[in-house]
């Protein structure tokens, strides 16, 4: 099956492609608060492992790497470290730092986005 090419598409359909800035860019390793893939209710610490191409793996931290996922890099269930503490939702702290009930963890302000 041939892959299509976006220049093709956008001239046969005289459309305009969107500017770069308009897309989040993963560019290696780093943190971040990622929605649980098998909890969608929950957001957790989270560790991107591994690019390719689009796509990242993403490591919950404090968990075995059997649950580590691939995901597109843009899937909107990927947050930027702070961002729970920015929005008021619950961050998942990693097992064995785990509050009852769950708590917005206080970031050093050298982390903060």
């Amino acid at each position: 099956t041939k892959r299509p090419v976006p220049e093709d598409y956008l001239l046969e359909t005289g459309s305009t492609a969107a500017p770069s800035s308009a897309f989040t860019t993963v560019r290696g390793a780093g943190g971040l608060e990622a929605v649980d893939c098998r909890n969608p209710m929950l957001i957790r610490v989270a560790t991107v492992t591994d690019v390719e191409d689009y796509r990242v793996k993403i490591h919950y931290d404090g968990w075995s790497t059997q649950f580590d996922v691939w995901c597109d890099g843009d899937l909107s269930d990927l947050h930027p470290v702070g961002w729970c503490q920015r929005t008021g939702h619950p961050l998942e702290p990693p097992p064995g730092l785990s509050s009852d009930p769950p708590v917005n963890l206080t970031l050093p302000s050298s982390l903060h986005a």
